[in-house]
């Protein structure tokens, strides 16, 4: 386009001396239209000079006729106009050429910016026929257009900034081919003994700036400290302060070495600079040193991480007041972007706040940045403006990952795969990313839209080419995989596991520490919610993965990613299946106080909210200590939790806490029973207004089944009613949880439904217990003594109480089938590991040993007394002081009926 392609020429004049442009153009309209814009547009830098070649009646010679024109001191810019009319030449173009070869190093040697503007026929002679003059040319400019350049745009293509925008032709051949150019000339340059201010404005400037472009920033280092000994601050103070200027950019972007080093020399660098561009007299070179600064303190990897965000900001604050909308609006756009970028990422203040600075920042760019006139700068904003609206933890959540995706759609209506691959495959990341988060709409069609969007981007991001992307976006796809809430559970997770090892395939210890325990971190998550396999074992590797993370996850240097991880595990010490529940639930706790000690309400609210009702789950799951008052302080957890999670803020979140708050007071045993049993059912209706069956059905599956709960445990009303609910609630929840799909929850439903049968006063007592032996049968498909070792024992308890209880039938058979689920049971429930569920199970047995009509009566009686007495072990008065109560009296029955 016109006038990006001036503002580039424009920037260039302003910018270089001693350099050759070549401006080809045939329309004559345009052609006078473009010098005038020329000359107003680098007025400022100095005089200029239009020499036009039809003046050229004493048939001069091209260096003879510059020099007649030229004022006593020297111009900034000379035009060399109409030069295919030269009549000096008009009938011999092979001699012009030839002489312009002669002419090259005398015209070089003026110090000024010779401007061809010339037919495409005299600009293909230049290029072919005389090449040593053409080797000289910096840029060439083709106009082929002729339409009118606005004001408007024309001020835009005046302000466009040199480092952004004057970068020439960025073909990776067409630069090496430079860099071979200047390298030749270079060498003869010092071969014949030319001045070393000629070799450092004509050749080196240059041959840094291409080095740049082709990613060898230590060699133009090299480059700039060899000017720098030509151009000290003393003599040439401009000079030097733009060589300066420009070996901090390569110190900023040189990848090898130590990164912090680089960066403080990058930061030496620009405030050398700096003591030549004073903010009163070089305004516009002071603002875009302050702008390098800010990118350099954003990316410094040392020292505090909040500090140095703080005075990047305050660099780029300092830019922004010459680099204002009215005068400079592409630069002012460029650093409100960078602003907004330090913003999202600064990790001191309150979170909120700066995200909202950075949405901020970021659309005033776009006011500039728009995409018919900036296409790419448009869409790389629209692309941190989709990250910021993915992070925001204020608002409506579902509304912030709406505009995230259009942001990031947006961005991909500019960044196809054909034309800006890398760009491309990092936006399908960061908008799979923005669809693994959306709360709302279809869960499941959500995590497969992300899904996608990861294969997609890893159609480019390939191990052998992008490592470091590759490992990403795998450990992104892990992360999908572990939520996706349809098909195989399982499978889903164990695709997880199978992208999260790919991505430590790169994200090694040594390399990628950071990311490495983040890795670590996904993997004991995986591993915590796996269904399949040995539970003890999938959890005990999750708890290795999570110690692997705190290894580098430290509290002194990673305090925000050790809370998170402490809390991790504290949730997988809260599912352990094996070892000393209390303990496990203790190490629970443990973990949850340490994750707060990070995770304030004030600095974190979010994630105090989180570990709140994490540890509020450990103190409603304690087996040890007094129950009442672990219920009372999980219900304190949970209302904590509360004030942070309301439902118009967080409403998901809300809804969980709701139900879990729902449950601690379903299981409070202390205060009127049936008022708590009314505020449980009145938290899982909560919930429910959140957790609906089309938008959340797996969580309202959960929240039916709590609540079936619920009435199940209901002392008060009619008993056969509440039982009938809590049937109607458990049937609810298997609408979502089926066998295929959710094969743990349908068989913990199944085993609940058994237990309202078997609880059941009204109607056929035979046929509902013989429902309940049914529904635990169907539990016990699921629920083997190899997967899932307590659920096993506990339904097995369950079923030896409904053939205790079953009235049709052989009743000895009966009592015989209860003692073999009884003894099954207590094939798990140890007294060592679980008291409590051994002594109950013992008292259950001692029952029915007590009531078998079948074999030696007093033999049955003494084995009946042997099982209460084992109960009373552990059920002591003090402790248990209803089933210790309960027992005592069975056992003077059993002895009673012994002794005759």
């Amino acid at each position: 386009m016109i006038d990006e392609d001036l503002g580039m020429l424009i920037g260039a004049l302003k910018n270089k001396t001693g350099s050759f442009f070549l401006v080809q153009v045939d329309d004559y309209d345009l052609r006078e239209d473009l010098i005038l814009k020329l000359k107003v547009g680098t007025a400022e830098a100095g005089a200029t000079v239009v020499v036009d070649f039809v003046e050229n009646k004493g048939k001069k010679k091209l260096y003879d006729f510059i020099m007649e024109n030229l004022p006593d001191s020297p111009p900034h810019s000379v035009f060399l106009k109409n030069m295919d009319l030269d009549p000096l030449y008009k009938d011999d173009p092979q001699k012009y050429l030839r002489n312009l070869n002669f002419s090259r190093e005398i015209l070089g040697d003026l110090g000024i910016n010779l401007v061809i503007i010339a037919s495409s026929d005299l600009a293909n002679g230049i290029i072919t026929g005389a090449r040593d003059f053409a080797d000289w040319i910096s840029q060439r400019y083709v106009f082929k257009k002729v339409r009118a350049i606005t004001p408007d745009v024309f001020s835009r293509a005046l302000q466009m900034d040199r480092q952004e925008r004057f970068t020439g032709d960025r073909d990776p051949k067409y630069i090496k081919s430079m860099i071979e150019i200047l390298e030749s000339q270079l060498f003869e340059a010092e071969k014949a003994g030319k001045d070393e201010g000629f070799i450092c404005r004509n050749i080196l400037d240059d041959l840094a700036k291409f080095y740049g472009q082709n990613g060898d920033y230590k060699e133009a280092i090299e480059i700039y400290e060899r000017m720098l000994k030509k151009f000290d601050i003393n003599n040439y103070p401009r000079a030097f302060a733009g060589i300066i200027g420009n070996m901090g950019n390569a110190y900023s972007n040189l990848p090898t070495g130590d990164r912090g080093e680089n960066l403080k020399k990058s930061i030496e660098c620009h405030e050398k600079a700096l003591k030549v561009y004073i903010k009163e007299n070089l305004s516009f070179n002071w603002a875009g040193t302050q702008n390098n600064l800010g990118i350099v303190y954003s990316n410094l990897p040392t020292g505090d991480r909040g500090k140095n965000l703080k005075k990047a900001i305050e660099f780029y604050k300092n830019a922004l007041k010459i680099r204002t909308k009215e005068n400079f609006p592409i630069d002012w756009a460029m650093t409100q972007n960078n602003l907004g970028t330090i913003y999202a990422q600064i990790p001191t203040g309150d979170r909120g706040e700066n995200l909202k600075k950075a949405i901020e920042c970021f659309k005033n760019a776009l006011e500039v940045r728009t995409k018919e006139n900036f296409p790419v700068d448009w869409a790389m904003t629209q692309n941190n403006l989709g990250a910021v609206y993915q992070s925001l933890p204020t608002g409506d959540r579902g509304e912030n990952m709406k505009k995230s995706i259009e942001c990031y759609k947006n961005a991909l209506k500019v960044y196809i795969k054909e034309n800006f691959p890398i760009d491309w495959a990092m936006t399908q990341n960061n908008l799979g990313n923005a669809y693994s988060n959306l709360p709302t709409g279809d869960r499941g069609e959500n995590m497969k839209k992300a899904i996608e969007c990861y294969k997609k981007s890893l159609e480019v991001r390939t191990k052998e080419n992008f490592p470091v992307e590759w490992a990403m976006t795998q450990n992104n796809l892990g992360n999908t995989y572990t939520q996706l809430p349809t098909g195989d559970r399982g499978e889903n997770l164990k695709k997880a596991i199978e992208c999260y090892k790919k991505s430590l395939e790169v994200r090694t210890k040594e390399n990628f520490p950071v990311d490495w325990a983040m890795t670590q971190n996904n993997l004991g998550a995986s591993y915590k919610n796996l269904p399949t396999g040995d539970r003890g074992e999938n959890l005990k590797k999750a708890i290795e993965y999570n110690e692997n993370a705190l290894r580098i996850y430290t509290k002194e240097n990673f305090p925000v990613d050790w809370a998170m991880t402490q809390n991790n595990l504290g949730t997988v010490y809260q599912s352990l299946p094996t070892g000393d529940r209390g303990e496990n639930m203790k190490k629970s706790i443990e973990c949850y106080e340490n994750a707060l000690k990070i995770n304030t309400k004030e600095n974190f609210p979010v994630d105090w909210a989180m570990t709140q009702n994490n540890l509020g789950n450990a103190y409603s799951n304690l087996p040890i200590g007094d129950r009442g008052e672990n219920l009372k302080k999980a219900i304190e957890c949970y209302k904590k939790s509360l004030e942070v999670r309301t439902k118009e803020n967080f409403p998901v979140d809300w809804a969980m806490t709701q139900n879990n708050l729902g449950i601690a007071y379903r299981k409070l045993p202390t205060g009127d029973h049936g008022e708590n049993l009314n505020k449980a059912i009145e938290c899982y209706e909560k919930a429910l207004k959140i957790y609906t069956k089309e938008n959340f059905p797996v969580y309202w599956a959960g929240t039916q089944n709590n609540m079936g709960t619920a009435y199940q445990s209901f002392p008060s009303g009619d008993r056969g009613e509440n039982l009938n609910k809590s049937i109607e609630c458990y049937e609810k929840a298997l609408k979502i949880y089926t066998k295929e799909n959710f094969p743990v929850e349908w068989a913990m439903t199944q085993n609940n439904i058994g237990n309202s049968y078997l609880q059941i006063p009204t109607g056929n007592r035979g046929e509902n217990l013989k429902k309940a032996v049914e529904c635990y049968e169907k539990a016990l498909e699921v629920r083997t003594k190899e997967n899932f070792p307590l659920e096993w024992a506990m339904t097995q308890n369950n079923m030896g109480n409904a053939y205790s209880d079953l009235p049709t039938g052989d009743r000895g058979e009966n009592l015989k089938k209860s003692i073999e689920c009884y003894e099954n049971a207590l094939e798990i429930r140890t007294k060592e590991n679980f008291p409590v569920d051994w002594a109950g199970t013992m008292s259950n047995l001692g029952l029915v040993y007590a009531n078998i009509p079948t074999g030696d009566r007093k033999e049955n009686l003494r084995k009946a007394v042997e099982c209460y007495e084992n109960a009373l072990s552990v059920f002591t008065g003090e402790d248990f002081p209803d089933e210790h109560g309960n027992i005592k009296i069975n056992l003077s029955l059993a002895r009673h009926m012994i002794d005759g």
